[in-house]
């Protein structure tokens, strides 16, 4: 399957400005593009126009790009390669006329410099157009690329370019190592009540299996939590437990592993 990019918002929520300025691609693109869902309202970002009103001394003459999201690589079923990734908003641009690559240049260097070198920053720099104005400023861009080494690495795309290209996790064709048929089976095979043991016994050691992939692969994590958290809850109304060690034992894997089972 061909790489694809997904939007990682804990890259981007880690940063430390994120405390001084985060907030969602929409709501920033909605400060001069009032009414409209241009993006995904779970793309968490860095406002970096709050950013410079709030932190930088208003006589401060660079200027950063407007947004700075989490992004990263799904490869082979997993998230790789976190990096950040700059966003220039241009959407009401009705030519390239007004552009300035002076400016433009000076932004994305800044910006790269205020980020410092907490987190990996993507090489490529979105700037975002509306459907019209996209095949102009990419045309420009990839003249200038010629003599201008740092444009090269710009890219010019439309809104609807990137929903296109920059995905929700959630959305993703996620292909799990352990299949559900394999652990329902593995489970169910203890389900009766007198297998009771036994069946928590399995309930932990697939808890103890999600936990191990929780943060090397939270689609594998998610993809288990579903199954175990859909049998301990038929489990706890169908079963009636036989002793008081059970229920103690119930008790137990439930204080152990919650977020998994409740």
């Amino acid at each position: 399957m061909e790489d694809l990019l997904v939007y990682d918002n804990p890259i981007v929520e880690g940063h430390s400005l994120y405390r001084l300025c985060g907030s969602t691609l929409n709501t920033v693109s909605n400060r001069d593009y009032r009414n409209r869902v241009y993006f995904d309202p779970e793309i968490k970002c860095l406002d970096m126009d709050t950013y410079e009103k709030n932190i930088l001394q208003k006589s401060h003459a660079d200027k950063t790009v407007d947004a700075v999201i989490g992004i990263g690589t799904f490869h082979h079923n997993r998230v790789e390669k976190h990096r950040l990734l700059l966003i220039e908003l241009r959407i009401d641009y009705g030519s390239i006329r007004n552009l300035s690559i002076t400016d433009m240049e000076r932004k994305v260097r800044y910006t790269k410099g205020e980020l410092g070198g907490e987190k990996s920053i993507n090489e490529e720099t979105f700037f975002i157009f509306n459907d019209n104005v996209t095949p102009q400023a990419r045309n420009l861009f990839e003249r200038l690329s010629v003599t201008n080494a740092y444009v090269r690495k710009w890219l010019a795309c439309s809104v609807s370019q990137f929903r296109q290209n920059v995905l929700s996790p959630r959305n993703l064709p996620y292909t799990p190592i352990n299949k559900r048929c394999d652990i329902e089976k593995s489970i169910q095979a203890f389900c009766a009540d007198s297998d009771s043991d036994k069946y928590l016994k399995q309930i932990r050691y697939w808890c103890n299996e999600a936990v191990r992939y929780r943060y090397s692969n939270t689609f594998e994590y998610n993809h288990i939590k579903a199954v175990i958290k859909e049998s301990w809850k038929l489990f706890k109304e169908k079963t009636t437990l036989p002793d008081d060690n059970i229920e103690l034992e119930c008790e137990i894997l439930e204080e152990d592993f919650g977020n998994l089972l409740n």
